[in-house]
């Protein structure tokens, strides 16, 4: 992986993560909010339902990079559902990045949003998450109180909003707990299913991450080294064309707030 600009060279691990380091933050509340996605070429999100289809080599190393820089994990519960996910598990994954926990628990919490809490209360992501890093779960007060109360038997519940979520109220919860540095995943589809709409959090200002490329591996294709900004789009050569998504807006790189 190399960066395209500035400059025109290979970057090792402390290069790469000192270009997506988070900016000073002060004391709590103060926080960042950074949007994580993969695109294919034609503008798909996803293939056959997953963004992992479309992720490549480079694109994995810059997301173990940022839950390796990151205080806690954010992810809608239909994305947690999709890809099948579980608590991050420092062990066997991240090893390459470990040196970024220095100083701090060895993995970062998921905090998993659901309005209607419809999760599986017995699923790995919320039973075996490690006391270190116990599953968050942000809900609504209007979701079902007996849900609520077997979810809390293995996670933390936080509520924010009546019958939506309200994601601003949601964030600021996490950064009093501490969790600061905030990075959302996205494989193509906001909380809920929905796209983010920057328009409802002009508090923050964008910051948009550095442009880098991957080295094309095609077996012979002849395919070209492809330029990507990573950790906002990822263009993958040699993967199979999927279906287009629909135009959309940039996606946000690094958001601060502070309010």
């Amino acid at each position: 992986m190399g960066q395209v600009y500035p400059g025109d060279a290979e970057l090792t691990d402390a290069a790469l993560a000192g270009l997506y380091a988070y900016p000073e933050l002060g004391a709590p509340p103060a926080r960042w909010l950074r949007a994580n996605m993969v695109e294919s070429m034609d503008g798909a999100a996803t293939l056959d339902g997953r963004s992992g289809g479309l992720s490549g080599e480079a694109d994995e190393r810059v997301f173990a990079m940022l839950r390796a820089l990151a205080d806690v994990i954010l992810v809608g519960a239909g994305t947690a559902r999709a890809e099948g996910y579980g608590p991050v598990r420092p062990e066997t994954e991240g090893l390459r990045w470990a040196w970024l926990r220095d100083g701090r628990p060895p993995s970062p919490p998921i905090a998993v949003v659901t309005r209607a809490l419809d999760l599986d209360p017995g699923g790995p992501l919320l039973t075996e998450a490690p006391p270190h890093a116990r599953t968050i779960v942000i809900t609504t007060g209007s979701a079902p109180a007996q849900r609520r109360a077997a979810v809390a038997r293995t996670a933390e519940v936080i509520v924010a909003g009546e019958t939506s979520v309200d994601l601003k109220a949601a964030v600021g919860a996490l950064a009093g707990r501490g969790h600061q540095r905030i990075p959302h995943r996205q494989p193509g589809a906001g909380r809920a299913g929905r796209r983010p709409d920057p328009d409802r959090r002009p508090a923050h200002a964008r910051r948009r991450p550095p442009a880098v490329h991957a080295r094309a591996r095609g077996g012979g294709r002849g395919l070209p080294a492809l330029p990507v900004r990573a950790a906002e789009r990822g263009l993958i050569a040699g993967r199979p064309r999927a279906r287009r998504a629909p135009p959309r807006a940039a996606t946000p790189g690094c958001r601060p707030d502070r309010s």
